[in-house]
């Protein structure tokens, strides 16, 4: 991979280049908010938010768009209600190791 290769995480088969690693995000942008512990999003098909990762297994800094439910309360949780303080770090991995086989069918 050359490093102006951009690369763009959005969908499972692109995650899977960082499965089980362990990555920094470096920046939060939201793309939603949420607002009486609901999440308001602007679309149905835009992702709820975009995290710049650093992984060692990339060469550069890589953007993953956020589209579970789930993960984007957690992030958002983080940043902007918990808030990052100097010398913390969030720390993200994807997998898909462990679910179950019946599951699986649902992502291939």
């Amino acid at each position: 991979m050359k490093d102006s290769d951009e690369i763009a995480l959005i969908k499972d088969k692109e995650w899977s280049i960082i499965d089980g690693q362990a990555c920094r995000v470096s920046h939060f942008t939201p793309f939603a908010s949420i607002e009486d512990r609901k999440i308001q999003n602007k679309g149905l098909t835009m992702p709820y938010a975009c995290i710049s990762l650093e992984c060692i297994k990339l060469k550069h800094e890589v953007n993953g768009y956020i589209t579970h439910t789930t993960d984007f309360i957690n992030l958002w949780e983080a940043f902007k209600v918990r808030g990052i303080e100097a010398g913390e770090e969030v720390i993200v991995t994807w997998t898909k190791r462990n679910y179950k086989k019946y599951y699986k069918v649902f992502f291939y």
